[in-house]
């Protein structure tokens, strides 16, 4: 089988300290070990909370500019390193003030006005950062987009 450049798109990542709330994080971990060893190249795309480049060693990689609500929204992408560093597996972060919002650290928050509004505007917000940073070529071109549950 010919290598290819996989990206997984989620909103939990258990290779990051804190990154995991439940099952989703376990699969975002060990998936992309396997597809590393089977000989891919593998790109994983989560929010950063707030906390994710204080905890692991991260640069910057650049600041997209992203219309989201009739607004324009400056998102941060960073490449941060896991204690679990795998040849071939890139963990990317995207930070925004709203990817912090309830506390840095904190994935979900359960809001009083709406049972999971911040949360439903906080991800509407990933994905369209997530499809500018494909857009803008920012990451090397992907064979495979993988998408984990709503969130992505």
């Amino acid at each position: 089988m010919k290598a290819m450049h996989i990206g997984l798109v989620a909103a939990e990542n258990d290779a990051l300290p804190g990154g995991k709330v439940g099952g989703l994080g376990d699969v975002i971990r060990d998936l992309p070990i396997g597809l590393s060893r089977a000989g891919h190249r593998v790109s994983v795309i989560t929010p950063g909370y707030g906390s994710f480049i204080h905890l692991c060693e991260s640069r910057e990689l650049t600041r997209l500019q992203v219309a989201f609500c009739g607004a324009t929204e400056s998102v941060s992408v960073f490449e941060v390193k896991s204690a679990r560093a795998v040849d071939n597996v890139h963990h990317v972060v995207l930070e925004h003030p709203l990817f912090s919002a309830g506390g840095a650290g904190r994935i979900y928050i359960d809001d009083n006005a709406g049972p999971f509004a911040t949360d439903a505007h906080k991800f509407a917000l990933f994905c369209a950062a997530v499809a500018e940073l494909f857009r803008q070529q920012i990451l090397p071109p992907l064979q495979v987009l993988h998408c984990h549950d709503w969130h992505a």
